[in-house]
């Protein structure tokens, strides 16, 4: 974990004070899955990843990973949103602690433009009901993520943490090199890859 000890313990906090919607924005290969794995990956949860499908396949997925939450259970099956996000609430309230992770988001929008509106409904009772359920919504289109919460939307007002990663600077960057590497050596590599961390660790420690 390089330069996100910040946003790896207000994760943390997040999931020990439920109910917490958290909205994560950075661009791709930055590191927001990474972080929210090393964070919340060993708690009780759906973690889920949305791609270019449509509705009904992001539904058939997150099905998949829901039914890991019933020991036994074969994958379940949502007919809408509003179903996936019934189920969670009442594993959260019967079972104990869950946190539900939505990563890409921008795809789950795109492929149901309600989904913002169907999720406040349901945020709306679980924060009345106090509901011990941390929500992740991460995405890596960075104008459509701000624009989930702008004035007039209906998760604005909602977020209580809304980071947004950045790439490493220079200094956080070189920790990705080879002890021995100099000065010249890690700025050139700076200049060459840049702070985004996946591209660091693609590139291995040696020299480029």
């Amino acid at each position: 974990m390089v330069d996100r000890e910040q946003e790896r313990d207000r994760l943390i906090d997040a999931a020990d004070r439920p109910p917490q919607l958290v909205v994560l924005r950075g661009r791709r290969r930055v590191g927001k899955s990474y972080l929210v794995d090393r964070a919340l990956g060993e708690r009780r949860g759906v973690f889920f990843q949305a791609d270019e499908q449509d509705e009904a396949g992001h539904l058939e997925l997150f099905g998949r990973e829901a039914g890991a939450l019933l020991s036994g259970s074969p994958p379940l099956t949502f007919a809408s949103w509003d179903q996936a996000f019934e189920f969670v609430g009442a594993q959260a309230t019967e079972a104990g602690p869950l946190v539900v992770a939505l990563d890409e988001f921008q795809w789950l929008w795109d492929a149901q433009p309600a989904i913002d509106s169907i999720l406040q409904r349901h945020w709306d009772r679980w924060q009345r009901a106090n509901t011990p359920l941390t929500v992740v919504l991460s995405g890596s289109a960075l104008s459509r993520m701000e624009q989930l919460l702008e004035h007039g939307r209906p998760l604005h007002g909602r977020a209580d943490y809304r980071p947004l990663l950045l790439p490493l600077d220079y200094r956080h960057a070189a920790s990705f090199t080879h002890s021995e590497a100099d000065a010249e050596e890690r700025l050139r590599r700076y200049a060459v890859i840049g702070g985004t961390p996946q591209y660091e660790v693609w590139a291995g420690p040696g020299p480029i």
